[in-house]
């Protein structure tokens, strides 16, 4: 999987363009309504997404498996945090802090197998943010 979005990434770049998905902007506003601080961007990609956050105020981390990806949104997205590997693998510890995880599909691209893993990485993430 990490060779197709490389390779799809270093072919196309900005594959969707910078315009955030709608449900970026749908989460954006229930997370101000909830007073978010910081958001986790999983599966960001170049960072259209992220960087909408980013504009909204959010103190946001991306994780994203394809490192051509990363080189892009590194290239155009400074003040984001941006880790290098599977979301489903993630060991991210962030404390002291209101975390909102904005997601699209990244479950719908899992499987049945990777649902499971979703859900041990989502129940990691509650209990240290």
């Amino acid at each position: 999987m990490n060779t197709f979005w490389n390779d799809r990434f270093l072919q196309e770049g900005k594959i969707w363009g910078d315009t955030p998905s709608r449900t970026a902007a749908c989460a954006a506003d229930r997370f101000v309504r909830d007073r978010v601080r910081s958001v986790l961007v999983p599966g960001s990609g170049y960072g259209r997404n992220a960087v909408f956050f980013h504009t909204k105020g959010f103190e946001v981390t991306g994780i994203e498996m394809s490192g051509e990806a990363l080189r892009l949104a590194e290239e155009d997205n400074p003040g984001i945090t941006y880790h290098h590997g599977s979301v489903l693998a993630c060991r991210l510890t962030i404390a002291g802090t209101t975390l909102s995880i904005a997601t699209t599909s990244c479950t719908s691209f899992a499987g049945r197998s990777g649902r499971s893993s979703w859900r041990n990485a989502w129940t990691r993430l509650r209990k240290a943010g």
